[in-house]
């Protein structure tokens, strides 16, 4: 079992959170998965079904678990959220997906080395992105402690 604690300002948790379930929902539906991006080719349609819904099935394990942990109300707070290891790592990979989505939806406009760096004048940007730059910032910090917790 690991213990995250990671402690956040209520006006944070307040401006990102909202978009962090927006994507979460917006992933959770039946067209967030680009089947075509993944899929193997053609040739064998029953490898092809076979890989697409255990692809589907572990996608929506990935969102489940980082929604769970976002949800817990124990989140942000001085209080610890347990999980299982299995479930951190589902959480790892559900968070990367919602940071690609944020980036690629919302953060389009920033270069990836300024957005990993923060180096951008946050106020300068408009109300919408410096949202989705909290929630994005959010998201990668709950995985930096997850990898932290989780190595040896």
């Amino acid at each position: 079992m690991i213990e995250i604690d990671l402690h956040l300002s209520p006006i944070v948790q307040q401006i990102a959170t909202p978009l962090l379930e927006d994507v979460l929902h917006e992933l959770s539906g039946k067209e967030s998965f680009d089947e075509k991006r993944y899929a193997p080719p053609p040739e064998d349609p029953d490898l092809r079904e076979t890989w697409l819904v255990d692809l589907r099935e572990h996608h929506a394990s990935d969102l489940a678990s980082a929604c769970r942990l976002f949800s817990h109300s124990n989140f942000g707070t001085e209080t610890p959220v347990q999980l299982q290891p299995d479930d951190a790592e589902a959480a790892l990979r559900g968070l990367t997906t919602i940071r690609l989505k944020i980036r690629d939806k919302h953060l389009s406009e920033l270069d990836d080395t300024v957005l990993e760096l923060a180096d951008f004048g946050f106020e300068t940007l408009p109300p919408p992105q410096q949202q989705a730059y909290l929630a994005y910032a959010l998201a990668a910090a709950t995985q930096e402690r997850i990898i932290h917790l989780l190595e040896p």
